[in-house]
């Protein structure tokens, strides 16, 4: 069994990259762990900011968004506070109907 060689650092970047989600603009996922182990935190950051991508890190995961649209981000408070009123007015509306 042949073990492959180890990937370089411009070879990982090359790989992420040029993967067909990049191309097509969409996100990928990379384990923190190997971004740290091919290439480095600072240096993958760099790259990032020199092609306009942007990322999130999240329970030792980087998604990175292939991209330089601006992402916004949205915890579940700000659905709950947006849909608020209609989440209780159909809450009531079933309880209504249930009785009926």
């Amino acid at each position: 069994m042949t073990i492959p060689a180890p990937l370089s650092a411009d070879a990982w970047m090359i790989h992420v990259f040029s993967a067909k989600a990049a191309r097509e603009g969409g996100i990928v996922r990379r384990k923190l762990r190997d971004i740290e182990k091919y290439v480095g935190r600072n240096a993958f950051e760099t790259e990032l900011a020199r092609r306009g991508y942007h990322a999130i890190e999240n329970a030792g995961q980087m998604v990175i968004f292939l991209q330089s649209r601006t992402v916004t981000h949205y915890s579940l408070n700000d659905f709950f506070e947006k849909d608020r009123i209609g989440i209780f007015e159909n809450s009531e509306t079933l309880q209504a109907t249930d009785a009926a």
